[in-house]
């Protein structure tokens, strides 16, 4: 019998020494002394190899930005208490900041399933979704969300952007309408509208939606831009001129940003100046027929007519059918499904001669050198042309740098 009490004791002992430990964990972790708080975090884990040990630790480490470690531990607290809410959530968290994306939803479905009634996580779960253009699935989370807080400009916005994506435009359009009348800061709403009612051919709708966002974000290059482009894609050329000009004046515009200005001076009458602007865009692309077109235009109308023959002869033999680079490029692709690689990488550097805006192409040149050629000096160097002429509009930018960084490895080490 004295045994039996003596080991009661003990044990409970034990316990509250081990809940003194980790209420002293939590106050170290409370007060940020992280080394110590992971020091004696790992003495308790020796003896005992706790899920709520493991999940501190990966707080721990989460604070001082050692993700990987962090996501090690929360995994480990995970395996150890596959139920439990807190867990999964910061899993799924870190998982997410890590832009570890695809992970982070499976995640966050358990989670849900645990606990379908636990508004936040939902809604984590279809923010992700959006992100990785599943529609449906984020349509149906945050349509049930909403229907529980229709004043909710979290859900609203969310439900907008899934419906304006699903091609539910009717639905999309008064939701975005609320959120900006309710949130004026919301940048990005005034271009997701801006964008729908364009596409349905609400043309007058679409540029004063995009004239308010300017009240709100004097200057915005993005609004700037988009009202544009709207205005010249409908030959407004003279209420575009001051929209490009106020564009143009604060950034560094590309070389179709250019083009398209030039062609607005020109139909503004501006001759002299849209020529300065499409000689220097032709210098950049020497083969856009358009450009060379409208340089011949400009000379014809300031009666230099010699210069103006040449010029729209350039023109003429800058021209290929609209269509060509398509098909070469259609061609490429079919024959790399073929396996006929030297033919593909053929019809793909003759679809990119033909478009060289087109720098998607490049990249398809990288990958189908590094799948048929053992010499991988070849789709290292148009991976880094891709990066190089693409720049931010480099679709493809994070899996080019990490197989640059592979072959790299690769090569330094011989294999």
């Amino acid at each position: 019998m004295k045994k039996i009490i003596f080991l009661v004791i003990f044990l409970v002992h034990v316990s509250v020494g081990i809940s003194i430990a980790q209420d002293r964990i939590d106050r170290l972790i409370l007060n940020k002394q992280y080394p110590e708080a992971l020091a004696l975090t790992e003495r308790m884990l020796k003896d005992e190899p706790e899920a709520a040990l493991f999940h501190k630790k990966g707080i721990i480490l989460r604070e001082t930005f050692d993700y990987t470690g962090s996501m090690s531990a929360f995994n480990q607290a995970v395996v150890l208490d596959q139920n439990n809410l807190l867990y999964l959530t910061d899993l799924a968290d870190l998982m997410t900041t890590l832009g570890n994306t695809v992970d982070a939803i499976l995640v966050y479905r358990k989670a849900v399933s645990q606990a379908p009634a636990e508004t936040a996580i939902r809604a984590k779960l279809g923010q992700l979704l959006i992100n990785q253009r599943e529609f449906p699935e984020a349509y149906s989370l945050f349509k049930d969300l909403r229907q529980s807080d229709t004043t909710n400009l979290f859900f609203t916005k969310n439900l907008a952007i899934a419906a304006g994506r699903m091609g539910k435009t009717q639905e999309a359009i008064p939701l975005f309408e609320q959120v900006i009348k309710n949130n004026p800061r919301d940048l990005s709403s005034y271009l997701n509208l801006a964008s729908i009612y364009y596409q349905s051919e609400m043309y007058t709708r679409a540029n004063q939606t995009l004239k308010t966002g300017l009240i709100q974000f004097p200057r915005n290059p993005q609004l700037l831009l988009r009202l544009g482009q709207n205005l010249y894609q409908r030959r407004n050329f003279e209420e575009a001129l001051p929209v490009y000009e106020e564009y143009i004046a604060a950034n560094t515009p590309p070389f179709e940003i250019r083009k398209e200005y030039g062609i607005v001076l020109y139909f503004n009458k501006q001759e002299e100046k849209a020529m300065e602007v499409l000689e220097n865009a032709l210098m950049e692309v020497p083969s856009d027929p358009f450009v060379a077109l409208y340089i011949g235009l400009c000379l014809k109308k300031l009666k230099d007519y010699e210069m103006s023959k040449q010029y729209l002869n350039l023109a003429i033999e800058s021209s290929t059918p609209y269509y060509l680079g398509d098909i070469y490029h259609h061609l490429g692709q079919v024959h790399g499904l073929m396996r006929e690689f030297d033919q593909s990488v053929e019809m793909l550097q003759k679809a990119y001669e033909l478009d060289p805006g087109k720098h998607e192409l490049l990249f398809e040149l990288a990958t189908t050198y590094e799948e048929y050629n053992a010499n991988k000096t070849l789709a290292l160097n148009y991976y880094q042309i891709y990066l190089t002429e693409a720049r931010e509009k480099a679709l493809n930018a994070t899996y080019a740098l990490e197989r640059i960084r592979r072959i790299k490895e690769d090569m330094f080490f011989g294999e």
